[in-house]
């Protein structure tokens, strides 16, 4: 599901937080040990120094705990944007790294063991020569799953298995937990299916940047067409953006999605025809693995209902492109 995640994570302050991390020894053969590590600024974590006493906390709290900090803060070339979040991605990244080439080079691992078919994954993943060689006969079943699709219920149910590995949808649906109710998942259905980061990549006219990228994604789109065997690419490149630009438009802002309160909208099962017609849900949802959950959690009910009209009215050529 296209980042639903991403917009529930709270907004904490840039330097106030370091925590204490768990970094895994993957010398030792066997499950990854873990050693502590303490934490990055004094012994609880906290950044004083990156604090900005000048600043009366009543007068503006976030430079007074800030300040400092976001006065040298440099963002990394390779990002754009860095904070609490992006060091702990990136050490989650440099984590799992380790552990998986330990996996990979270990000649002990027991046959079908966790440990074999991560190393081998990764083995696989590493072997260009192999996937050079295989050219698009992976590819070939789900590109053979979106040919044959001749039914709004069959776009549905491809649509649907899609998501689960990981394809962005226009409907997109995942589990997390419930905003409401940390103890239990919840199935969250959001808006999703724009291959540029955001809507105001096709709507603002005015930034010249935005331009720029517009004319390169319609050559991307075709480079992908014509790799995919494809052909009159100049018509399909101009139905694709068409449909994109469509889904931009009812697609929340950066602004709506902020204000988490209007992302829980929860919702039976049994009423998603009725309150968003235009989707085959049934069909969609099976697919998804999600049938059996009796109530979900709608992320964005305008685009929701939105997705659902285009779903219904445009025409089935333009989304199997």
């Amino acid at each position: 599901m296209r980042k639903i995640e991403m917009l529930m994570r709270v907004a904490l302050g840039a330097a106030a937080l370091s925590l204490p991390a768990m970094a895994p020894d993957a010398t030792k053969p066997g499950p990854v040990q873990e050693k502590t590590v303490k934490a990055e600024y004094g012994t609880f974590g906290f950044d004083l120094a990156g604090m900005d006493r000048s600043v009366a906390p009543g007068d503006d709290f976030g430079q007074y705990a800030n300040g400092t900090y976001l006065k040298n803060l440099v963002i990394p070339a390779d990002k754009s944007n860095y904070g609490m979040f992006t060091k702990l991605r990136d050490l989650s990244q440099e984590r799992t790294r380790l552990i998986v080439e330990a996996a990979a080079a270990r000649k002990d691992a027991e046959p079908g063991s966790e440990a074999q078919k991560v190393g081998d994954f990764y083995a696989s993943f590493l072997d260009e020569a192999s996937i050079e060689a295989k050219g698009l006969a992976p590819l070939k079943p789900h590109l053979d799953a979106i040919a044959a699709i001749n039914s709004r219920a069959e776009l549905a149910r491809v649509m649907g298995l899609a998501n689960r590995v990981g394809v962005d949808m226009p409907l997109g649906i995942g589990p997390m937990q419930d905003l409401k109710n940390p103890n239990v998942y919840a199935v969250y259905v959001g808006q999703g299916g724009l291959g540029l980061p955001d809507r105001d990549y096709y709507l603002d006219v005015k930034n010249p940047k935005f331009a720029e990228i517009r004319g390169k994604y319609l050559t991307h789109i075709a480079a992908m067409l014509r790799l995919a065997g494809l052909e009159n690419l100049e018509a399909r490149v101009k139905t694709i953006f068409e449909l994109e630009t469509k889904l931009a438009n009812i697609h929340w802002s950066k602004v709506e999605e902020r204000q988490m309160e209007k992302l829980y909208n929860p919702i039976k099962q049994n009423d998603l025809d009725g309150v968003y017609p235009g989707v085959d849900w049934a069909a969609l949802l099976a697919a998804a693995g999600v049938h059996e959950q009796k109530e979900l959690i709608i992320a964005h009910p305008s685009a929701i209902a939105g997705t659902g009209k285009l779903l219904a009215s445009e025409p089935l050529e333009t989304w199997k492109d």
